[in-house]
C-alpha cells in the first residue's frame, strides 16, 4: 500500500512510500522493528504485524522469505 512517510513517523520531508503489512511472533519483533526499513504495523495490530519499506533496500529474497513466515502464521 502507499502512505506518506509522517504517518510512519520517518524523518525528513513528507513524501508517499509503499509498504507491505506481514505478520510475526510478537518475540521475532523487537529483533525486526528498526524505524528505517522494518516498522510497526500500519494500520494493524502492531503486537503482531509490522510494514517493511518498500525502497528496494531490504532485497526481494529476504522479502520473500517474510511474506512465507507470515502466511503461515497467518494460516
Amino acid at each position: 500500500m502507499t502512505v506518506t512517510s509522517d504517518k510512519l513517523a520517518l524523518p525528513g520531508a513528507t513524501h508517499v512510500v509503499t509498504v507491505l503489512d506481514l505478520r510475526a511472533r510478537p518475540e521475532d519483533l523487537s529483533m525486526l522493528i528498526d524505524g528505517q526499513h522494518y516498522l510497526p504495523g500500519y494500520h494493524m495490530n502492531k503486537k503482531h504485524w509490522y510494514s517493511i519499506l518498500l525502497d528496494d533496500v531490504v532485497p526481494l529474497a529476504t522479502i520473500m522469505d517474510d511474506v512465507k513466515v507470515s502466511y503461515m502464521l497467518a494460516k
